[in-house]
């Protein structure tokens, strides 16, 4: 169990001093790092209390009279990305951990490269031809969002939408907090139940490491200034690509 704290604390932490540094790739670097010494399944659920204490800080910029607007703005959203996350942490529980881990392989290289130049051209595309706030696109984002967040940890699409239509803080806030906090909650919930924390031991552990994740985020908000943004985010971008590619490896090579 100390071996096991230490090294989810360790892939932890240093996933959320990327996060204040870069402002993100917190769930991604630690669950790349993790999958290294853990089944890739485990990885993915043992990060996410980590996550959603980092996101608590949303509910408290927010009342009830917010989340009322949010909700019935955004319900068609929110309901079909429960329901994609609930198919998400099926995967993680039914497919064999040579799929999990090609699907977080692939996933992760496709995070590095959206957030390239070439990247931005193809969201930008995306953006213009499929994020609508129409009922229909909701629904249909919604569910796709959430498959890749139960089986991945990968929220970046979730804020690519809200941002393509240019929502008031609030609205974007709200939004937030209900997919991050909630469906999340959910995904333990369902994790747990499921068996895919190898034990109670481990569902401990994944709790105690959000302690590292907030202390890292404030240690790399503090950093940031003193550290070449452009250059950083490079490496980390490559340092993600080349994991994607050992996950890949994992998957495919015996």
């Amino acid at each position: 169990m100390v071996l096991e704290l230490f090294l989810i604390c360790s892939a932890v932490l240093v996933g959320a001093v990327m996060k204040g540094l870069n402002g993100f790739g917190y769930a991604v670097i630690a669950t790349s790092i993790l999958s290294f010494f853990l089944p890739a399944s485990e990885a993915v659920v043992v990060v996410i209390i980590p996550l959603m204490a980092a996101q608590l800080d949303l509910v408290f910029e927010l009342d009830s009279s917010s989340f009322k607007r949010c909700f019935k703005r955004f319900y068609p959203y929110i309901f079909s990305a429960m329901a994609g996350t609930f198919l998400g942490v099926l995967m993680l529980n039914r497919v064999s951990e040579r799929f999990v881990a090609a699907g977080l392989g692939v996933f992760i290289i496709l995070f590095s490269v959206s957030r390239t130049g070439y990247g931005d051209k193809i969201s930008e595309i995306i953006s213009d031809k499929c994020f609508e706030e129409k009922t229909v696109f909701k629904t249909v984002l919604g569910f796709i969002s959430g498959l890749i967040f139960g089986s991945t940890n990968i929220g970046v699409q979730v804020v690519a939408y809200l941002e393509s239509l240019e929502l008031d803080r609030e609205l974007f806030i709200g939004v937030l907090a209900m997919f991050f906090l909630f469906i999340s909650g959910l995904r333990v919930v369902m994790s747990f139940t499921l068996g895919l924390y190898s034990s109670g031991n481990m569902l401990l552990i994944s709790a105690l490491a959000a302690l590292p994740g907030l202390a890292g985020i404030a240690i790399g908000q503090r950093m940031a200034g003193f550290i070449d943004e452009d250059r950083l985010e490079k490496i980390t971008l490559l340092m993600l690509f080349l994991v994607g590619l050992r996950l890949l490896s994992k998957a495919f090579i015996v």
